[in-house]
């Protein structure tokens, strides 16, 4: 065995030292498809591109999408110069699918507001916008579309995003955007609020947001369909009165609403209100804790009294409205009112103009309403 070892082993050196010697010296293989390239893009689109993973975009205004999809692959950095943003138009897509790697849409200047927006329009394409795990930060800076993205009459794919440091809103939600999918989103650190929406959201939740806000007002114009206000454990705040004409309002358990000053419900012209909460006590309050801070709850004489129920829930510091003296007013009508707590209303708790019964009345708490708990005009 030692004789074979001795013979074999010089060989096995020679072969080993040979080896060494005619290996050439190779430099690292070049990572030319793992380069960072920088784009500057202050064109606007009218075909398709693809914006690519070792690319950093910077964008220099507001470019316009037009008759074209851009893709924007996962690991891409956009970054944003002063007032710059992105606009998607007639026919046109955004696709930023960060799944594998995130996207970010940010700038160099860390200031809040200190790019527009991502803009979605009415006419772009909803099953072609698509903002999925991307960081977007330092947006909302324009006076018009005061949100980091902005949802025009549009529902797009808005999920798995941390929208944050956004001056004004996070996102906001113009004209109806209701088959919207928008889950699993963290906004945080925005000036207003994480979400601000037209009247009627439906089928999104918040991770990590102070309230949603629902705008109103006459100048927003009615809800005239259906909508469903759901239970995501961040409440709703109303900023003015939200009317609703031929349609119903549905108001999940456990709901909580906050009034700003002023604001409230009026169920028109064959709408109703729906709050059941059986399963969970709905909460509508005053945002300041005083008397008639807010206006009423106010039950038109042509509302659909199928659909106007109350049931388990705490209403309190409204009636601020002395032309509808009540926090719960019903004009020539009697929805169903029921298990109730009624109070710190700054007129009466509740009020029938004409002559009607309120069944179950006396299921309903009462506690310090200025004028009294209850009033049945002649």
């Amino acid at each position: 065995m030692n004789t074979i070892l001795k013979s074999f082993l010089p060989g096995l050196l020679f072969c080993c030292f040979f080896l060494f010697l005619t290996c050439e010296k190779k430099e690292p293989v070049s990572p030319q498809t793992f380069q960072i390239v920088t784009f500057f893009n202050n064109e606007n689109i009218y075909s398709d591109q693809v914006w690519k993973s070792n690319e950093i975009h910077i964008v220099t205004k507001v470019i316009s999408i037009n008759n074209a999809i851009l893709r924007i692959e996962p690991g891409t950095i956009i970054k944003f110069e002063k007032n710059a943003g992105i606009s998607v138009n007639d026919d046109a897509g955004l696709i930023a699918d960060g799944s594998d790697s995130t996207i970010y849409f940010t700038s160099d200047t860390q200031e809040k507001g200190f790019w527009k927006y991502i803009l979605l329009t009415k006419n772009s394409l909803a099953d072609s916008c698509k903002l999925i795990n991307c960081i977007i930060k330092y947006g909302g800076g324009d006076s018009e579309y005061t949100g980091a993205v902005v949802c025009d009459n549009i529902s797009p794919v808005i999920r798995g995003c941390n929208i944050t440091q956004n001056l004004h809103s996070g996102v906001i939600l113009n004209g109806n955007c209701r088959e919207i999918e928008f889950c699993n989103n963290s906004i945080t650190f925005c000036d207003s609020a994480p979400v601000e929406t037209y009247l009627n959201p439906q089928n999104f939740g918040t991770d990590e947001t102070n309230f949603i806000l629902v705008r109103g007002g006459y100048h927003e114009g009615a809800i005239v369909v259906d909508g469903h206000w759901k239970n995501f454990d961040v409440p709703y705040k109303l900023n003015n009165t939200v009317q609703i004409i031929s349609s119903t309002l549905t108001i999940d358990a456990s709901v909580r609403i906050i009034m700003s000053e002023l604001s409230g419900f009026e169920i028109l012209s064959q709408a109703g209100l729906i709050a059941d909460g059986k399963l969970g006590q709905i909460i509508i309050e005053g945002e300041k804790h005083y008397a008639g801070y807010w206006k009423n709850i106010y039950f038109s004489k042509n509302a659909n009294i199928n659909n106007c129920q109350l049931i388990n829930c705490q209403i309190k510091y409204g009636g601020g409205d002395i032309n509808q003296p009540g926090m719960i007013y019903c004009d020539q009508n009697s929805p169903v009112i029921r298990n109730c707590y009624i109070e710190n209303s700054g007129t009466w708790g509740i009020y029938v103009n004409g002559n009607f019964t309120i069944q179950d009345l006396n299921t309903n708490v009462f506690y310090n309403n200025v004028n009294g708990d209850f009033y049945s005009s002649p």
